[in-house]
């Protein structure tokens, strides 16, 4: 039975919340995807599962959507330093009224490397000549400003994109596979409609196996310089709270345009806290990073590979044009003297006549 339960299941240890028994739904191994597919399935077909989770809890939802002033005032900078994530003080000694009724929050940022987007060419001029530089895209000037501003705008594009599609644990377990103590790192499955989904997390079920988490959508904003997503837990799972995805743009000291992307994650007062929370939210924001970034390499030589495109197939029909018309015109003018010459050297040109010996018929010889 094991043998065959393992690769369907990953093993059930623990099927939902039990009172000094599970604290919520816990496989021995890690669950393949069709089983939590198929939980989700479950949770969307009986509604009164898919309710949020009520353990003596002040949760409501769409909590995080009040608490994005705090998170977008977080230098990135100092985040990454202080291990990839902040811890904000709440409770009676938050210094934010909107903190009063949380009793744990934590936010973990990342940037996006732009310089990477950028073309080739863009750093050749001097720097006193950073503003006269232009370059010429299908006979249009275009100036390192709307390069500049092209490639913020792919990026945002790509970050608001992996939002979009869920795609929030692609590449956590490239990164925070050991420091989740498992070498299998957590994942995110949703539904076909992207509204209920669920976070399997490595030692977070019952006596240190996987633990999932059931999740369903709260909001989802977007808009052309920022975006968000709010996940709330439902009825079945380990920990109680919101996690907030956003992504934003925003200027830093320089003035120089950046992607800021965050993943914080919200404890209500007497609400069940989340295990090795700091590595969870390190893993989630470090994997939409990777993959905002490689969605917007993809962008870009898609549309650098279009242009060229269209530039090479231009400049070849211009050459053939030319060529068409230089031979055309070379044989013309050889036409032209061929003709001059001919009749002067037979002044009998253009009044050929056959003889009469060549007009006989052959039936007559």
């Amino acid at each position: 039975y094991v043998y065959i339960q393992i690769p369907r299941t990953g093993l059930v240890l623990s099927s939902g919340q039990v009172f000094l028994m599970s604290h919520g739904y816990t496989t021995v191994f890690p669950p393949p995807k069709q089983h939590v597919m198929n939980y989700i399935a479950n949770l969307e077909t009986y509604k009164h599962l898919s309710k949020i989770s009520k353990s003596k809890t002040t949760t409501t939802i769409g909590m995080t959507r009040n608490l994005s002033g705090i998170i977008s005032e977080y230098d990135t900078k100092e985040t990454e330093l202080a291990g990839g994530a902040v811890v904000e003080q709440t409770g009676k000694r938050a210094s934010n009224k909107l903190l009063k009724d949380v009793s744990y929050m934590i936010t973990a940022q990342r940037t996006m490397d732009l310089q990477s987007l950028l073309p080739d060419d863009y750093f050749d001029e001097m720097e006193d000549e950073a503003h006269s530089k232009e370059d010429r895209t299908n006979g249009v000037k275009v100036s390192k400003e709307e390069v500049l501003e092209g490639v913020v705008e792919n990026a945002i594009e790509s970050a608001l994109s992996i939002l979009r599609s869920r795609r929030l644990t692609e590449y956590a377990h490239k990164h925070h596979s050991s420091k989740l103590g498992s070498k299998s790192a957590l994942e995110f499955v949703s539904s076909q409609n992207k509204d209920i989904g669920a976070l399997v997390i490595p030692k977070l079920g019952d006596y240190r196996r996987y633990g999932i988490q059931p999740l369903r959508m709260a909001y989802e904003e977007t808009g052309p310089r920022s975006g968000s997503l709010g996940l709330y837990t439902i009825k079945g799972g380990h920990f109680d709270g919101e996690i907030r995805f956003s992504v934003e743009r925003q200027s830093n000291k320089d003035e120089e345009e950046t992607v800021v992307m965050s993943v914080a994650l919200v404890i209500p007062k007497k609400g069940r806290k989340l295990k090795n929370s700091m590595s969870v939210v390190t893993a989630l924001v470090t994997s939409i990073q990777q993959s905002a970034m490689l969605e917007a390499q993809k962008r870009q030589a898609r549309l650098n590979q279009s242009t060229g495109f269209r530039n090479r197939t231009g400049l070849e029909a211009l050459r053939k044009r030319k060529v068409r018309l230089e031979s055309t015109e070379q044989m013309e003018a050889m036409d032209k003297d061929r003709r001059r010459r001919w009749q002067r050297s037979n002044p009998d040109a253009g009044h050929y006549r056959p003889s009469g010996r060549r007009m006989q018929s052959p039936n007559n010889c």
